[in-house]
Formats: C-alpha cells, sequence, structure tokens
C-alpha cells in the first residue's frame, strides 16, 4: 500500500477525532474521560507510525510527501494525549 495513502488515512483519523469531540463542547455533553477520542487519536499516531517506517526508506520525493500528512497526526496526538 502506498505509504502517503496510509499517512493521509492517519490524518483523516485523528481530525475525525478532535471534530467528534469538540461538537461535543458546545453541547456541554463532554465526558470526563473521552474514550473515543483516545482511540481515534491513539490509532492516528500508530498509523503515523507505521507510514514513516514504510515511507523513509524509499524514493527522495517520496519523504516529503509522507512525512508532513504524518508527523501532523503524531503532533496533534501526543500534544492533546
Amino acid at each position: 500500500m502506498n505509504p502517503i495513502f496510509i499517512a493521509l488515512i492517519a490524518l483523516s483519523t485523528t481530525m475525525t477525532g478532535l471534530v467528534q469531540y469538540f461538537r461535543t463542547i458546545p453541547k456541554n455533553t463532554v465526558r470526563e474521560k473521552p474514550v473515543l477520542l483516545t482511540l481515534f487519536l491513539s490509532s492516528g499516531i500508530l498509523i503515523s507510525i507505521y507510514a514513516l517506517l514504510i515511507g523513509i526508506p524509499g524514493s527522495v520525493l517520496s519523504e516529503v510527501g509522507v512525512v508532513i500528512p504524518a508527523v501532523m497526526p503524531i503532533f496533534f496526538g501526543t500534544f492533546i494525549l
């Protein structure tokens, strides 16, 4: 599977978790332990690490396309978790 596609899946997984969590804030239904947010962020981080491990040893041109979308979920996930 293409590592750029995997990195985009990780980014969309992380963003889906964040959007789902921030949608609950205006309704005042935020849980004390947001399990779904933790699940989405953790899976986004793991998928990003997998994409980095597959994409970095590839060609030089694919590194930029993999690193940029793969580092964003790692940053968001570790910052929020």
